[in-house]
């Protein structure tokens, strides 16, 4: 009796420079490769068109750079979407605080050029709200 002969299919390829290898993940950082006055431009490049101007903080600037290395994603929204989410979790701003306080403004825009604005708003309505359950619990 013959050995058992194991062939590969035509047309698969396995062997020589097709064979299969393990090899470490390159080492790509994309984000790394800007400058943060790149990041700042790339952030507010529609600043001339409207766009409020983003001044980002180094918490911004290191959430920006993440969003491009975890999703390679340059585009204008992903980019600010990014930036407005670290201003929100920098300020510890709930994210029920966050959306009552969109839907109560509608446009929040205008707060990124001032970062302390926002948060002296959110405070205030913090500050409402506490006041008015405190009016109505102390009410008989």
């Amino acid at each position: 009796m013959s050995p058992l002969i194991t062939r590969v299919p035509a047309g698969i390829r396995a062997g020589g420079q097709f064979a299969a290898h393990t090899h470490a993940e390159p080492e790509v950082n994309l984000g790394k490769t800007f400058s943060e006055d790149m990041l700042r431009q790339i952030t507010n490049r529609y600043e001339g068109e409207g766009a409020p101007v983003i001044d980002l903080t180094e918490y911004q600037l290191a959430a920006v750079r993440d969003h491009i290395d975890r999703t390679g994603d340059f585009s204008h929204p992903g980019i600010r979407k990014a930036a407005e989410d670290a201003y929100f979790l920098e300020n510890r701003f709930t994210h029920e605080e966050h959306r009552n306080f969109v839907n109560a403004r509608s446009d929040i825009s205008v707060y990124f050029g001032d970062s302390g604005a926002l948060r002296r708003d959110i405070e205030q309505m913090r500050k409402d709200q506490a006041g008015a359950l405190y009016s109505t619990v102390g009410q008989p």
